[in-house]
């Protein structure tokens, strides 16, 4: 939070987590970034502060199952979602 205050660190990632509802002074340090991008599976107090917000997947979307007749279930991620993810972080970097 120091660096943050001392504009030592001037962007910062936050990846699935409400920081901003943990202290009033992380609130006050994340106003003072010049960029804040959060990855998060549900609006927060955190993305509210963000000026990119990136949708993360639950697990249930991680771990998406199906059954087709009597066949075991069968774990997959969607080709698409892969690829929208690489296209993201791509266009991140």
């Amino acid at each position: 939070m120091v660096a943050i205050k001392s504009h030592k660190i001037k962007a910062l990632v936050v990846v699935e987590e409400d920081i901003a509802a943990m202290d009033e002074k992380y609130v006050s340090a994340l106003k003072q970034l010049q960029l804040l991008v959060v990855l998060a599976s549900n609006f927060n107090a955190t993305t509210e502060l963000a000026h990119i917000v990136i949708p993360a997947a639950t697990w249930t979307e991680k771990m998406a199952s199906s059954s087709i007749l009597k066949e075991e279930p069968r774990e997959f991620v969607p080709q698409w979602l892969l690829n929208r993810w690489t296209e993201v972080l791509t266009d991140l970097a």
